[in-house]
């Protein structure tokens, strides 16, 4: 199942969001995510019950796949790359949780 996944990542990041390699390069940074996340999972644990931590889980990780397709149907981007003032716009006025 992991390796269908990652098969799904490098199709979507290649030719869905269309990625340069130099955008690529930056996704090496996603390793921080992975430590700051085994760093506080052992607090995480022990304030919460497992069940409500794997539930809560679930439902960020499928939000946060629907938006970032959701970005990139609304998002117009200008030909350096950069985000346009629209989505720019949009990310800053977003209300917070």
């Amino acid at each position: 199942m992991g390796g269908t996944g990652q098969v799904f990542d490098i199709f979507m990041n290649l030719y869905y969001w269309e990625f340069r390699t130099e955008d690529i390069r930056w996704f090496t940074f996603a390793i921080l995510g992975a430590v700051a996340s085994f760093l506080t999972a052992g607090l995480i644990q022990s304030r919460y019950e497992k069940q409500n931590i794997m539930i809560t889980c679930l439902i960020v990780v499928t939000l946060l796949a629907m938006i970032k397709v959701l970005f990139r149907k609304t998002a117009t981007r200008c030909y350096s790359g950069c985000l346009s003032v629209t989505l720019r716009w949009r990310l800053i006025s977003a209300p917070s949780c």
